[in-house]
C-alpha cells in the first residue's frame, strides 16, 4: 500500500531522460527539499529504476560536509528527497575568473568529498561545475553519483566531451580509477581561474567553434601537454599552480596517489564561502557546456511558485535573486595568433574562404592545361564499281522416282515402366538470401556457409553465416543453470549488427514503420568521426524491438531468440564460452567496454573478438534485442554493450532488460530461417549444474579492465 503523502511538490527545476526535479516542502519537518521524481517509463524499466534507487540508498546511509544529503527514499513511488541547493560552480565561471583563495576552498572541499568517497570504494566519475553545487551558506558539495554504481559497478559518464580523462578515451594514458576524478578536479579549477575565457585556450573549441566536442576528444586523447597555470594567468600562488598542474597530467600514474596527496600540495588556509549572492539562479541550472538530456541538475533558488500537488499546507515564498553585474571579459588581442584562429573557426568565414580557394584552384588547372593540336579531316571520295548483272539459267526438269509400297511394321510389345520414387527434397536457400560467390556447401544440409543479402545494395551488403542444425548448450552463467536446446531446422545468422547505412535504406521505404529516433543517435555517434551516408557502417541504436521486427521482415528475415542468438554466438559443444572468442581474457582488441559518450565503433572494427563462425561484437559495441524463447511477446537484451562497464557482466549467456522505445547503446541483429519448419528452438528436460563462475576463476573478472577504443 503506498504511504500517504508527506512532501507537496512545486515548480519544476530540471529535467532528464526519465526524471525530473521539483523544489518541495517537508510538510512534516517544515523545510525545503528538492524532490528527483522518475517517470513512469523509467518506473516499469526494472534496470533503470534499481539503479536509480540504489544510488539514493547508498548516499542516504553516509553524511558528509561536502557531499549532496539525501533525506529519504520512496521506492513505490520513485522519489529521491534532497536538500535543497542554490546553484553550482558553472554560474560562478559565467560571472567572470574566480580569485585563487576562493579556488584554493572550493578545490579543498571537494577534495575532501573524494576522499571520503573513494574510501567507501566509489569513483565518482563526473566531476565537471554542473556536478558542484552551492548551499545557501556558500559551502561546495558534489552531486549526480549516477555515473558510478554503489557496489562497485562502473558506468558511462554522461554530458558533453568537454570533461572526459585521457584514460576514458585510450587505454594507454592508464586504468579506470579515482585519479579520473582528480584529473576532472584539475581541469574545473583551472576553469574557474579563467572564467568564460577558458574554452579559447584550446584549440577549436572557443567561441564559434564549428565541432567544440570533437576539439575536446582531441585534446584529451592526445599526448599534447597544457601550458601549465603559471602561463595561462598572472600571479597564481606557487601552492595552487603545483596542485593543478599535478592533477593534470595525462598519464594517471603520474597524478598524485589520492585525495590526501593532493591536499597536502594546499596550504592550509581557512576555506572561503562562494558568494551566493553573485550567483544568478536558474531553473534547472543552465551550464555553457553543451550536457546529455539525461543530466539532470538539482539546484536553484525557487522560481515564481506555481499551484503545489497539494494544498495541505502553504509553501514559504521564494527569496528574490539579486541583480548581478556581468563581468566583462576581454578577447584577444586583433591580429594575434589567437585572434586569427578565432576567426577561421567562424562559419560565416571559413566556408565562403573555402569556396574561394576551390574556384581559384579550378580555373588555375583550366588555365595551365596545354591546347591540343587540331587535325583537319579529309574525306575520300567514293568510287562506286558497276555490278555484274548474273546470267539466267534455267533449272533442269527432274521427274520424281516412283516409290513402291512396304509392308506395315510389326507392333511394338510395350513393356510397363518401373516405378520411380521420389526422395524429399532438402532445405534450400532463403529467398532473401544469395550464396556468397565461392561460399562452400555445408556437408550436412548441402546449404552454403556463406550469403549475402538480396535488398541490400553493394553499398551497404550484409553477409550472413549458417547455422546447422543440432544440439547446443546455453545458459552457465552465475546463479543460472546450463541446459541444452535442439536447433531442429538451419538459420542464416548475420554476421554484424545492422548499421545505420542499412537501416536506412529500409527507411526511404519504410518510414512510418522505422520511426525517427534511431537517426538521432546515428547523427550523434558518426559526427564526431564524420561518418555520413552510404558509408556508416556504425551499428543503428535506439530503435525499439518492434522497429527491429519490421526491418527483419522487410528484408525476409526475423529477430533471433535469445536461445537461437547464443546458440550461434556460443556454437556446438562449448567452442565460444564464456565469450564468444573462447576463454581468452578480455582485451581492447577483442571487446568494446565502457565507451560512454563516445559511442560505439564500425560493426568490423574487432576481428579478434569473432566467434567460429565469423560473427563480430557479440560482447560489446551495441546490445542485441532478442525475442525472449520462454516468454512469447517479450523482448531481451543480448551481447551487453559499449556502456557495460562490469567486467562479471560479460559473457554469452548476460540477457538485461532494455527500455523498449529504444536506447543509445541498443541495436540488433538478423536471422534468416530456412524451410517452413524452421522454428525457435525448444529447450529439452536436460539441464546441468556448470555455472559461470565454475568455469572462469574470480581472479580472471577482477582483473578484466574497462576497454576502450584500441
Amino acid at each position: 500500500m503506498t504511504a500517504p503523502l508527506s512532501y507537496e511538490l512545486f515548480e519544476e527545476l530540471g529535467r532528464g531522460d526519465g526524471a525530473v526535479v521539483h523544489r518541495g516542502y517537508d510538510l512534516s519537518l517544515g523545510r525545503e527539499v528538492a524532490v528527483k521524481v522518475l517517470d513512469e517509463a523509467a518506473m516499469r524499466d526494472t534496470r533503470r529504476r534499481e539503479r536509480f534507487l540504489r544510488e539514493a540508498q547508498f548516499l542516504a546511509q553516509f553524511e558528509h560536509d561536502h557531499v549532496l544529503r539525501v533525506h529519504s527514499v520512496d521506492t513505490q513511488r520513485g522519489w529521491i528527497v534532497m536538500e535543497l541547493m542554490q546553484g553550482t560552480l558553472a554560474q560562478v565561471i559565467a560571472q567572470g575568473p574566480s580569485s585563487p583563495d576562493l579556488v584554493r576552498s572550493i578545490m579543498t572541499q571537494v577534495l575532501s568529498a573524494l576522499e571520503f568517497l573513494h574510501g567507501k570504494g566509489k569513483i565518482h566519475g563526473a566531476i565537471r561545475p554542473t556536478n558542484l553545487l552551492i548551499n545557501s551558506e556558500g559551502r561546495v558539495k558534489l552531486s549526480e553519483l549516477e555515473s558510478s554504481g554503489a557496489t562497485g559497478e562502473l558506468r558511462t559518464p554522461k554530458g558533453g566531451m568537454k570533461y572526459l580523462a585521457p584514460e576514458l578515451i585510450r587505454a594507454e594514458f592508464g586504468a579506470y580509477s579515482p585519479q579520473v576524478d582528480l584529473y576532472l578536479l584539475g581541469f574545473t579549477a583551472l576553469e574557474l581561474l579563467l572564467g568564460p575565457k577558458f574554452d579559447s585556450q584550446f584549440p577549436g573549441a572557443g567561441e564559434g567553434a564549428i565541432d567544440a566536442n570533437t576539439a575536446w576528444l582531441r585534446w584529451h586523447s592526445s599526448e599534447e601537454a597544457y601550458r601549465g597555470v603559471s602561463q595561462m594567468v598572472r600571479g597564481v600562488p606557487s601552492d595552487l599552480a603545483a596542485a593543478i598542474d599535478a592533477l593534470l597530467k595525462k598519464h594517471s600514474s603520474e597524478r598524485p596517489e589520492s585525495a590526501i596527496a593532493v591536499r597536502k600540495l594546499l596550504e592550509d588556509r581557512p576555506l572561503v564561502a562562494v558568494p551566493v549572492e553573485d550567483v544568478a539562479p536558474v531553473a534547472g541550472g543552465s551550464s555553457p557546456e553543451v550536457l546529455s538530456p539525461a543530466k539532470l541538475r538539482t539546484l536553484a533558488t525557487p522560481s515564481p511558485v506555481v499551484q503545489p500537488v497539494r494544498a495541505s499546507a502553504p509553501a514559504p515564498k521564494p527569496p528574490v535573486a539579486k541583480p548581478v553585474a556581468m563581468k566583462v571579459c576581454a578577447g584577444p588581442k586583433k591580429f594575434s595568433k589567437d585572434w586569427w584562429n578565432q576567426q577561421l573557426s567562424k562559419k560565416v568565414v571559413l566556408i565562403p574562404l573555402c569556396v574561394a580557394m576551390l574556384a581559384g584552384f579550378g580555373w588555375l588547372s583550366l588555365a595551365l592545361q596545354p591546347a591540343k593540336p587540331q587535325v583537319a579531316k579529309t574525306e575520300s571520295p567514293k568510287v562506286e564499281e558497276p555490278k555484274p548483272e548474273p546470267p539466267k539459267v534455267e533449272p533442269p526438269k527432274v521427274e520424281p522416282p516412283k516409290v513402291e509400297p512396304k509392308p506395315a511394321p510389326p507392333k511394338p510389345v510395350v513393356k510397363p515402366k518401373p516405378k520411380v520414387v521420389k526422395k524429399p527434397a532438402g532445405p534450400t536457400l532463403p529467398a532473401a538470401l544469395m550464396a556468397k560467390p565461392g561460399a562452400k556447401l555445408d556437408d550436412k544440409t548441402k546449404l552454403p556457409v556463406r550469403a549475402i543479402a538480396k535488398k541490400l545494395s553493394a553499398d551497404a551488403p550484409l553477409e550472413f553465416a549458417l547455422v546447422a542444425p543440432g544440439e547446443y548448450k546455453i545458459g552457465g552463467a552465475a546463479g543460472q543453470a546450463e541446459r541444452k536446446v535442439t536447433i531442429a531446422a538451419p538459420f542464416y545468422v548475420a554476421l554484424t549488427e545492422t548499421t545505420s547505412a542499412q537501416y536506412a535504406a529500409f527507411t526511404s521505404a519504410n518510414a512510418s514503420a522505422a520511426g525517427d529516433k534511431w537517426s538521432s543517435a546515428a547523427e550523434k555517434w558518426s559526427a564526431a568521426r564524420r561518418i555520413d551516408g552510404p558509408a556508416n557502417k556504425l551499428p543503428v541504436t535506439n530503435v525499439s524491438p518492434a522497429e527491429a521486427e519490421a526491418f527483419c521482415k522487410w528484408l525476409g528475415g526475423a529477430l533471433p531468440t535469445d536461445a537461437q542468438w547464443e546458440a550461434a554466438v556460443r556454437g556446438a559443444a562449448n567452442e565460444g564460452f564464456p565469450y564468444a572468442w573462447g576463454d581468452a581474457p578480455i582485451t581492447a582488441k577483442n571487446c568494446l567496454l565502457f565507451r560512454g559518450t563516445l559511442g560505439p565503433v564500425e560493426v568490423d572494427t574487432l576481428p579478434a573478438g569473432a566467434n567460429k563462425l565469423g560473427l563480430l561484437h557479440t560482447l560489446g559495441n551495441a546490445a542485441e534485442w532478442c525475442r525472449q524463447e520462454t516468454t512469447p511477446g517479450e523482448y531481451v537484451l543480448c551481447g551487453c554493450s559499449f556502456v557495460t562497464a562490469n567486467p562479471s557482466e560479460v559473457h554469452v549467456a548476460w540477457r538485461g532488460q532494455g527500455a523498449t522505445s529504444g536506447e543509445e547503446d541498443t541495436g540488433f541483429r538478423v536471422i534468416v530461417p530456412v524451410g517452413p519448419d524452421a522454428t525457435a528452438p525448444a529447450a529439452t528436460d536436460e539441464q546441468e549444474s556448470t555455472s559461470l563462475t565454475d568455469k572462469v576463476s574470480p581472479e580472471l573478472l577482477r582483473s578484466a579492465a574497462l576497454l576502450l577504443l584500441p
